[in-house]
C-alpha cells in the first residue's frame, strides 16, 4: 500500500529495524507527541500484535509519515530518509537471544502459513455448504430484517 502512504505524506522516514525493537517505541512516542499537539494521526498496528506495536503512522496535516521496514515488510517506495534502528539498538542484548529470535521467527512464519491453509479450507466449506442454500435465500428479505434491525437499534428500542 505504498501508494496511499504516498498520497498520505510527502515526506516519509522509513525506519529501518530488522526486530521491530527500536521503531515501536520511538512511533509510540511520536504518535503521542502528535496527539498531544492536537493532530489528526493515522496509526497502522501490526495485525500480529495490535495492542502493543505500532509499525506506521501517518500525520496529514504536516504530509509527514514514519513507515517499519523490515524483513517481513520491506519497503521499496523512495524514502525522505532512512533511519537505521540498530544504532538505538543493543546488538549485544540481540546477539544473546539470536536462537530464540530465530526460533519465534520461524514459528511465526509456520502458523501464518499453517492459518493461510486453514482459511482456504474454510473457504471451500462454506462454498460447499452455500451451495446448498443459495437456491432458497430471499436476500430482499434479509436486507428488509437488517434495516429493521438497525432502525430499532438506532431508536434505542428494547423489543
Amino acid at each position: 500500500l505504498e501508494d496511499t502512504a504516498k498520497a498520505l505524506a510527502e515526506r516519509i522516514y522509513v525506519i529501518d529495524d530488522e526486530y521491530s525493537a527500536s521503531s515501536r517505541i520511538l512511533l509510540s512516542h511520536l504518535r503521542a507527541l502528535a496527539l498531544q499537539r492536537g493532530y489528526d494521526i493515522i496509526t497502522c498496528y501490526c495485525p500480529s500484535a495490535p495492542f502493543e506495536k505500532i509499525e506506521h503512522l501517518f500525520i496529514p496535516a504536516l504530509s509527514l509519515g514514519f513507515m517499519t521496514s523490515n524483513r517481513v515488510h520491506p519497503l521499496e517506495l523512495e524514502a525522505f530518509r532512512t533511519l537505521h534502528a540498530r544504532r538505538f539498538t543493543d546488538v549485544e542484548a540481540l546477539r544473546q537471544k539470536k536462537q530464540r529470535l530465530s526460533f519465534n521467527r520461524k514459528a511465526a512464519f509456520e502458523m501464518l502459513h499453517q492459518s493461510t491453509e486453514y482459511l482456504a479450507a474454510a473457504k471451500e466449506l462454506h462454498d460447499e455448504l452455500e451451495s446448498f442454500y443459495i437456491e432458497a435465500m430471499d436476500f430482499s428479505r434479509l436486507e428488509s430484517k437488517r434495516d429493521e434491525t438497525i432502525e430499532i437499534f438506532c431508536r434505542g428500542d428494547k423489543d
